[in-house]
């Protein structure tokens, strides 16, 4: 239900396994690289004014960058 609810809001899920984390990095890098810069991504038509980094590329937030 959670990821039924984010893709409706506008969100992409992608999910990784610890070990692809842990051991393919860069894989895992280029993977989301690839995801963030798709011609079809772009924000939410209208986005909540929650203040800074709350957009939903913000990879921080997502906890997959410290």
């Amino acid at each position: 239900r959670r990821s039924q609810w984010l893709q409706k809001e506008g969100y992409q899920i992608i999910r990784f396994w610890n070990n692809q984390v842990l051991q393919q990095k860069e894989a895992v890098g280029d993977i989301i690289w690839t995801a963030l810069n798709k011609p079809d991504n772009h924000p939410h038509p209208d986005p909540p004014l929650k203040g800074e980094g709350a957009g939903k590329n913000n990879l921080a937030l997502m906890g997959i960058i410290p």
